[in-house]
């Protein structure tokens, strides 16, 4: 790759990864004072409130966040981007209103059938009302993002995620509402982002319909809607089955070592805005000829996103310890084996079938991998419990996503650097094994840390022996962190390219 090409990479790396950072450390340092606060029970009720909203989201939204994906890069005219923009933004805003009325309407029975309470109506009316807000913001940000425009992406999502963390602890912590407080915070600054995203695009790109483009949207997205159901019952079952199965405080436990395991995912969403645009379009200019080049490409991401759930995996004992009351330790074991189901789903991120427009078999596979969890999740609840469920997610996952690969290879291929993944994955798994045993033994906390340092620093120097770990690379990077270049204008960039 060119200097100045990596140089830029690297910069937008940054800036996606700031608001990851932020995103990460912000609940992390809440999480003593919320958990302090709120019982297992109360975080029980939210995680599968939040199952309900993302469930209906997904719904509502008919898969057009991916085919808006794609199709931006075939309509980047001014007048094109803005008709496909608007238009599919306007189909979704309607789409939640109507999930919206639905939800206030039968709000009791939905609450008692799942969370086994009428009281909970309004939490899960509230947590769909947020998760439409964050859905409609997230087609501004792909067109940010799409555009490379990283440095206005992460600005407007680090000022969400401060804001509804700030707003979070004034509900729960000052003004004691409970656990709808932790609903409070996140929609009220999604709406405040929403409506300064809105209103600079309005004036920059002004609104603008096309029949035309929504149904070409549509069409390639709406397979993708039983998609949801299967994707929200897959990613969610084990909550639902620990709910009905063990507790509601078991699902509350389970959901805060969920939460904490889910950092590493969130460190390879901010490697996916990088290598995504970029990924997209050697697919399309290079067409099958791409394949070589984009595996080579992406190997260093894979890297450092198996180092963030290298790291998350052999410290979960530790982290729950730091953050949260003895109530919570008991999900060490689910910190872990989740970090591995995270750590591979980086090869879930790459679009092989949504370039070759085959949302088709995304569904078939979605289905097959719904199968594998509600299998994996029954069996491995009944024989291990909580830490049953971590189980029966990673084994669904790593299933589902090597049949994704297989798949994707047929109509994509990707010359892997296979090698190299498989020294990669291949420490990381051995890492997190020794961490499972670690967290069983009664060995002293002195010495089980001279373990888990020894095994973060042969991660390093894996990462030195394949050349992703340099002095050119630690230069380039502080010289980024230390000297940011200035970024053009987002709208501007995206309307005109």
């Amino acid at each position: 790759m060119p200097a100045a090409d990596k140089r830029r990479q690297v910069a937008n790396g940054a800036w996606y990864l700031t608001p990851i950072v932020i995103g990460n450390i912000v609940p992390i340092a809440t999480l003593p004072i919320f958990t302090r606060i709120l019982s297992t029970e109360d975080y029980g009720a939210w995680a599968l409130a939040n199952v309900y909203a993302v469930f209906i989201g997904g719904l509502a939204a008919c898969g057009l966040p991916l085919a808006y994906e794609r199709n931006f890069f075939q309509h980047r005219g001014s007048r094109e981007s803005a008709q496909l923009l608007y238009s599919v933004l306007a189909f979704v805003a309607g789409a939640f209103l109507i999930g919206a009325l639905a939800t206030w309407v039968w709000s009791g029975p939905i609450a008692r059938w799942m969370i086994g309470d009428v009281r909970y109506g309004s939490l899960l009316l509230w947590s769909l009302v947020t998760t439409g807000l964050v859905s409609m913001k997230g087609f501004y940000l792909t067109f940010l993002r799409n555009s490379e425009a990283a440095a206005q992406f992460a600005r407007y999502t680090i000022a969400e995620r401060l804001a509804g963390a700030v707003l979070s602890l004034l509900f729960v912590v000052w003004l004691r509402v409970g656990v709808i407080g932790l609903v409070f915070g996140p929609l009220l600054a999604s709406l405040g982002v929403l409506a300064a995203i809105a209103f600079r695009f309005a004036r920059e790109l002004p609104p603008a319909f096309d029949r035309r483009l929504l149904a070409g949207a549509l069409r390639l997205g709406y397979p993708l809607t039983p998609r949801t159901f299967l994707g929200v019952l897959s990613k969610n079952f084990d909550k639902y089955l620990i709910g009905q199965m063990s507790s509601l405080g078991g699902v509350g436990a389970y959901s805060v070592g969920q939460r904490i395991a889910y950092v590493p995912f969130t460190y390879a969403t901010a490697l996916e805005n990088v290598f995504m645009p970029r990924v997209y379009r050697q697919m399309f200019e290079l067409g099958d000829r791409g394949g070589s080049s984009i595996g080579r490409y992406l190997t260093p991401f894979a890297y450092a996103s198996a180092a963030t759930a290298f790291a998350v995996a052999i410290f979960a004992g530790d982290i729950l310890w730091i953050l949260t009351p003895a109530s919570y330790h008991g999900a060490a074991p689910v910190v872990t084996i989740l970090s591995l189901y995270y750590g591979v789903q980086f090869f879930g991120k790459v679009p092989q079938l949504t370039y070759a427009k085959r949302t088709d078999l995304i569904f078939v596979l979605s289905a097959v991998a719904t199968a594998l969890n509600v299998v994996f999740g029954v069996v491995c609840i009944r024989l291990w419990g909580v830490s049953g469920a971590a189980w029966g997610v990673l084994f669904a996952g790593m299933l589902s996503v090597g049949l994704g690969l297989v798949v994707g290879q047929r109509h994509y291929p990707i010359q892997w650097e296979t090698r190299r993944l498989l020294g990669i994955y291949g420490l990381l798994f051995a890492a997190a094994a020794a961490a499972l045993v670690l967290q069983q033994s009664a060995m002293v906390w002195a010495a089980q840390l001279a373990i888990k340092l020894g095994l973060l620093a042969a991660f390093a120097l894996l990462g030195l022996r394949l050349g992703y770990i340099s002095r050119e690379n630690a230069g380039m990077v502080r010289d980024i962190l230390l000297r940011r270049p200035a970024s053009a204008d987002p709208v501007e960039a995206g309307a005109s390219a």
